[in-house]
């Protein structure tokens, strides 16, 4: 069993801060908050929205997307499940259903954090909920190496998802949140340039 992370943040302040912004939660004994900023994808489209794609025409990967959750943790954190939610069924995808205990997650800063996986629309098992299933080996938390953003075009809607975000603190509390920001996903994309926006 691996020890719990102490971040240390005023819950509250936090709390109102961001409550404008994103879904915002706090545990009940005060042990812990959380607070999920946003979820976007390398592939953008000109008017500015994060997509996902099923297929994608003009790269080297046309079956994966890559996908990124922020959020950000405050107090005794023992471990962090990220999920992705469809829309339309409110179903989860459980083929991408991780979680990350302290050791595994690098501090992006002020007590920030980003999870980022690989949703490769080619492996078996699909539920349509997404680009169509993630396996864990996919999942990379603040990688080393940058995932520039593309600009696409898109055709044929799927659905879409949003990203939640799990905390369970050292006392057992359980706290989730979900992005404000909707993933749109089509069955094809043409990536037109990409941009010098990193993910």
């Amino acid at each position: 069993m691996k020890n719990g992370m102490k971040m240390v943040a005023g819950g509250a302040v936090l709390a109102g801060i961001l409550a404008s912004c994103g879904s915002v939660g706090g545990t009940g004994d005060g042990s812990a908050s959380l607070y999920v900023s946003d979820v976007k994808t390398e592939y953008r489209t000109a008017d500015g929205t994060y997509v996902g794609c099923d297929n994608v025409s003009n790269t080297s990967t046309p079956s994966q997307t890559t996908v990124a959750t922020a959020f950000t943790l405050a107090g005794s954190i023992s471990s962090v499940n990220v999920n992705l939610k469809g829309n339309s069924k409110a179903d989860y995808d459980n083929n991408y259903n991780a979680t990350f205990y302290p050791g595994d997650i690098s501090n992006a800063g002020a007590q920030s954090y980003k999870a980022t996986f690989v949703a490769d629309s080619s492996l078996p098992n699909s539920t349509g909920l997404l680009p169509q299933s993630v396996h864990p080996q996919g999942i990379v938390v603040n990688p080393n190496t940058a995932t520039y953003v593309k600009l696409v075009t898109t055709d044929s809607p799927q659905g879409s998802f949003r990203s939640v975000v799990t905390v369970t603190s050292t006392t057992g509390q359980v706290i989730s949140g979900t992005a404000n920001r909707s993933i749109p996903v089509y069955s094809g994309c043409n990536v037109i340039s990409t941009t010098t926006e990193t993910l």
